[in-house]
C-alpha cells in the first residue's frame, strides 16, 4: 500500500527539569542535541508549574551556550520543564 503525504520522520522528545529558587534566571540544558539548524527560544516548549511560557517574552535561549534565560526568576519551588523535538 502506498503512502500519500509528508514523509514520516523519526523524532524524539528530549526533556529537562529544574526547580526555581527565586533568584536564578539562567538554566543550562545539559546534553543538548547537536543540530544542523540553529535552535532558538521558539523551538523550545517551556513550562513553569505547568503553565506554558511565551518565547522571547518570558525567556530567551542561547544556542551557543545552551542556556535558557528567564525575564524574571522563577519563584522558589516552582517546577521548570523544558522540551524540544529532536530529529533522529
Amino acid at each position: 500500500m502506498s503512502y500519500i503525504g509528508q514523509p514520516l520522520i523519526n523524532s524524539d522528545l528530549m526533556m529537562w527539569t529544574f526547580v526555581g529558587d527565586g533568584n536564578a534566571t539562567e538554566y543550562t540544558l545539559t546534553n543538548f542535541p547537536v543540530s544542523e539548524r540553529s535552535t532558538d527560544a521558539k523551538d523550545l516548549i517551556l513550562q513553569l508549574h505547568g503553565v506554558l511560557q511565551k518565547p522571547t517574552t518570558d525567556y530567551s535561549f542561547d544556542n551557543s551556550t545552551q542556556k535558557i534565560t528567564f525575564t524574571t526568576a522563577p519563584p522558589n519551588g516552582v517546577d521548570i520543564v523544558a522540551r524540544i523535538h529532536v530529529v533522529l
